[in-house]
């Protein structure tokens, strides 16, 4: 009887390490793929961030020239703030 107890306990064990391999495997693959993804977001970030520079360049590009009929933008000067 005690023997067959022991069988039955071994047969147990070896089903819960099996089991727990499995899940161990599952979530390595899950934290692999979550940290495809978050490299992935971070190649987007850092697209993101290269197009906002380029853009930005773009759009404060100063060349200093002003022909007759156009003011340069260092040629303009804001208005003083008004008092609220």
């Amino acid at each position: 009887m005690l023997a067959l107890a022991m069988l039955a306990s071994a047969i147990v064990v070896a089903f819960a390490v099996v089991s727990l391999s499995a899940h161990v495997r599952a979530l390595t693959e899950d934290v692999a793929a979550l940290t495809r993804e978050v490299i992935a977001i971070g190649e987007d970030v850092r697209s993101l961030a290269d197009d906002v520079a380029t853009l930005t360049d773009a759009l404060t590009e100063e060349d200093g020239d002003a022909s007759e009929d156009e003011t340069c933008p260092s040629d303009v000067t804001a208005p003083p703030p008004s008092d609220i």
